[in-house]
């Protein structure tokens, strides 16, 4: 994914902390613990995490008075999953981000009742959620290769490319999802 995939998915989940309200308040008493899970490095994302940020202070939102991010890098290493969202879970946040399929299951598994954004290839297609129009699991966020957002492709495409007269589609349906 490149950065400009990855600053929108983080400005995205800021849109919807700050749109909910249901996470962090105008002013809260205390700041609001957002956790961050990522299987990458601390150098790949801590831009991106701090473009998250920045994306909260421009809704008027101040780090330290209003949200404080809490952040757990696995270098690399899914081994380290697990443990990560243990030490996260337990400092009780109200929100985690957690990009990719794998993160969102070490973090499910852990934290099963605290709300999760994500970005990852296909959420439903994953057993992420069970359909789009109704996530109910507490998951939510972009999924961008989602089998079950095809038909809706075909229809903007056809929207865009009136003329078209035939559409090639590759897929390889053993890939995980994710």
């Amino acid at each position: 994914m490149g950065h400009i995939g990855r600053r929108r998915f983080l400005v995205t989940a800021g849109v919807f902390l700050v749109a909910s309200g249901a996470c962090l308040a105008q002013h809260p008493q205390t700041p609001q613990r957002i956790g961050f899970l990522t299987l990458g490095t601390t150098a790949v994302s801590s831009p991106n995490l701090h473009v998250f940020a920045d994306g909260l202070r421009e809704r008027g939102l101040v780090e330290g008075r209003d949200f404080e991010i809490d952040a757990r890098y696995a270098d690399g290493r899914p081994e380290a999953l697990a443990q990560l969202a243990s030490e996260l879970s337990a400092r009780r946040p109200k929100l985690i981000l957690a990009p990719g399929t794998v993160v969102v299951e070490a973090v499910r598994k852990v934290a099963p009742g605290v709300p999760v954004v994500t970005l990852t290839g296909d959420m439903s297609g994953a057993g992420l959620i069970a359909k789009f129009s109704r996530p109910e699991s507490g998951i939510t966020g972009v999924s961008f290769l989602s089998a079950s957002l095809d038909a809706k492709r075909l229809e903007l495409l056809g929207a865009l490319l009136p003329k078209g007269s035939a559409v090639l589609n590759l897929t390889d349906s053993s890939a995980r999802a994710g």
